[in-house]
Formats: structure tokens, sequence, C-alpha cells
């Protein structure tokens, strides 16, 4: 039980931390006040509702996004874990090096 309620409190540690620090974000915010007010059209309505509903949906196309990369970069974490897969990408990246040696060397 103790150990189910210290995962718990990291994970909301970890969330508060990445809402502040995207709350906080310059980057963001400028995008927020440069792109979404462009496709705002005061003759189609409230304003104020319109930003409101692109946000939102910026935030949860957003979210899409974020969860398959997690997805993605756990499933690519599992198959790294097993050793066939490594030995694979070790082989490509040598092989690379190896090429870009080469033609460094040629050059």
């Amino acid at each position: 039980m103790r150990g189910a309620r210290c995962v718990r409190g990291r994970a909301r540690r970890a969330f508060l931390r990445g809402l502040v620090t995207n709350l906080l974000n310059p980057k963001m915010i400028l995008f927020s006040v440069a792109f979404l007010p462009q496709f705002v059209d005061p003759a189609a309505g409230d304003v104020t509702a319109q930003l409101v509903l692109l946000g939102a949906l910026f935030v949860a196309v957003q979210l899409a996004v974020d969860i398959a990369l997690g997805a993605g970069a756990g499933r690519l974490a599992g198959r790294l874990a097993d050793g066939r897969w490594s030995r694979r990408i070790n082989r490509i990246c040598a092989v690379a090096f190896v090429a870009l040696g080469i033609r460094l060397a040629a050059s």
C-alpha cells in the first residue's frame, strides 16, 4: 500500500511539474497569441468563445499526438530491450559510420 501511494505521489508531482512548465512556456504563449487569433471571425459570434474553442481543440489534438508519441516510445523501448533489436541497430549505426568515414576519407 505504501509503494502505491509513493508512485501516485511521484506521478502527481511529475504531472504538476509538467503543467507548470507548459503554462509558463513562452513559446506556447507566443504561439497562442500569434497563431490562434487569425482563425477568429468577429462576425461569427463571441470572439472569446471562439478562442476558447480553438484552444481546446489545439489541446485535444496535442494530447492525441503526445499519447501516440508516448505509446510509440514505449513500444520502441520494449524492442530496444530485446538483444536482437539492439544488435540490429548497432550494426546499422556501424555501417552508417563506416560509410561516413569512407566518404570523409575520399573527399
